[in-house]
């Protein structure tokens, strides 16, 4: 091991105990940190009393085969990785530790990592003979794996005590659960594990442009439960972490093809539009508006493969599984929204990425070509795009986050004064008279610098 500078020799000993740590030394870098954390530095346990309360986990839990896919990974952290999953398992729980080197080029990760784990008989090393990407290196696992259930790992994680029985409960009561652990945070920058307790648990879901996010446990959900530490279901899952029994995916994957599609700038686009088509064929009112598929490709062996598996509708899914899933065709007026007052000729008009979240809602002379100025309107009073909604909260009219909860986000809209009137604060959205920012006033149906035209409105849809 090298030894640290005299002026780092504090950060040393803060990382082999794995304590959270401040005011690192910027001529420490994370690469150069890394080496000096301790191989079995997390030493946390379950928790919660739900947890430990005796019988909770089935006696008979079955063997898993953890696969670790990697490629050019940092020797410390796919060290700890392993380190963690071999030390915080229950020896008769973990049938092996598959790792699948994606065609790595670094000298660590050749004999060297094969002579580390030479003495470790439930360690197995496979090797790609070509860089294959993240999917096609699982399906090697796959084919390499033995355990009844596998188990899916990121090569840069740290499993705590007590991991792994709760994943593997709920796939010995029904084998057709895929399960997600709970993803605590290592902070990029110091590698200081950050624990979060059950309350802050949140489920997986997507936007119209098949972009994954995250969102709190919805009101029917947590209804389901007494104690925060319970399984909760989620529509989606991120796909790192997950433990899913071996023969549904044996039954998936003798029915699937694999075809390699050639890379490009607009491959990802085309990927996710043959998702859309695939799975929401019966659903032509959820498409996001203006959103025009193109060419996608012949996705009939992906509609033949729905059918085999006998695979329920996606009207199913978002009616049962994803009720709380803002569907535009739902909305209850789509398009621009038009304040009537100094002219008439002013849009709410902003743009809705991630870097425009927290910042002020901007205004923009209507030019009725959608783009920054398509809003929508749903039944539950937000005023959206995406996942993107208005949020007052006493100071400017902010973009923020869609929540669902209403609050802040909860507007009403009556079509005969034109006014938008905010819930909690009772206040109406006007703009000012250099027409350059929203601002929130005492209701006034007479002045029209506080009616708005929204475009599309429908009130049966209410």
């Amino acid at each position: 091991m090298k030894e640290f500078k005299r002026r780092d020799a504090r950060h040393r000993e803060l990382v082999l105990h794995g304590s959270a740590f401040s005011g690192v030394n910027p001529e420490l870098t994370r690469g150069k940190a890394t080496a000096f954390v301790s191989r079995t530095r997390v030493k946390g346990a379950l928790e919660f009393y739900w947890c430990k309360k005796p019988g909770r986990f089935l006696e008979n839990l079955p063997k898993t085969s953890v696969i670790i896919c990697f490629h050019n990974e940092a020797w410390s952290v796919l060290l700890r990785t392993v380190h963690s999953v071999l030390d915080r398992s229950p020896e008769r729980l973990i049938e092996e530790v598959v790792l699948v080197d994606d065609f790595s080029d670094m000298d660590h990760l050749k004999g060297q990592l094969e002579d580390y784990f030479s003495n470790e008989p439930k360690v197995k090393i496979v090797r790609a003979p070509k860089r294959l990407g993240l999917i096609r290196a699982r399906l090697i696992g796959y084919e390499h794996a033995k355990g009844e259930v596998l188990t899916y790992l990121d090569s840069h994680c740290e499993c705590t005590e007590g991991w792994l029985e709760p994943l593997l409960d709920r796939i010995a009561r029904n084998s057709t659960n895929v399960v997600c652990p709970v993803i605590d945070v290592i902070d990029d920058t110091t590698l200081a594990y950050v624990y979060h307790d059950s309350t802050g648990v949140n489920v997986g879901g997507f936007d119209w442009n098949l972009q994954f996010n995250w969102h709190a446990v919805p009101q029917h959900e947590r209804q389901r439960h007494k104690d925060t530490a319970e399984p909760v279901w989620s529509p989606t899952m991120a796909g790192g972490l997950f433990s899913i029994d071996r023969l549904p995916i044996g039954k998936s994957l003798g029915h699937q093809p694999r075809v390699k599609e050639k890379q490009s700038p607009g491959h990802q686009p085309r990927v996710k539009k043959r998702m859309h088509s695939a799975i929401n064929q019966e659903c032509k009112k959820d498409r996001p508006p203006g959103n025009d598929k193109g060419d996608f490709g012949d996705i009939s062996q992906r509609k033949a493969l729905r059918e085999s598996l006998q695979c329920k509708s996606f009207q199913w899914y978002l009616d049962n599984i994803y009720p709380e899933l803002f569907i535009p065709g739902d909305a209850v007026a789509s398009g621009e929204m038009r304040n009537l007052g100094y002219g008439g000729k002013t849009c709410l008009d902003s743009a809705a990425r991630k870097s425009d979240m927290h910042k002020p809602v901007g205004l923009y002379p209507c030019h009725k070509q959608g783009g920054n100025q398509f809003w929508l309107f749903s039944k539950n009073g937000e005023i959206r795009r995406d996942e993107s909604c208005l949020d007052y909260s006493g100071q400017e009219v902010i973009l923020y986050p869609c929540h669902g909860s209403k609050g802040n986000q909860f507007w009403n809209y009556d079509n005969l004064t034109k006014l938008i009137r905010h819930g909690s604060s009772d206040k109406c959205m006007a703009i000012n008279v250099a027409k350059t920012k929203i601002v929130m006033e005492h209701c006034d149906s007479n002045s029209s610098h506080q009616r708005w035209d929204m475009e599309n409105y429908d009130k049966s849809k209410l």
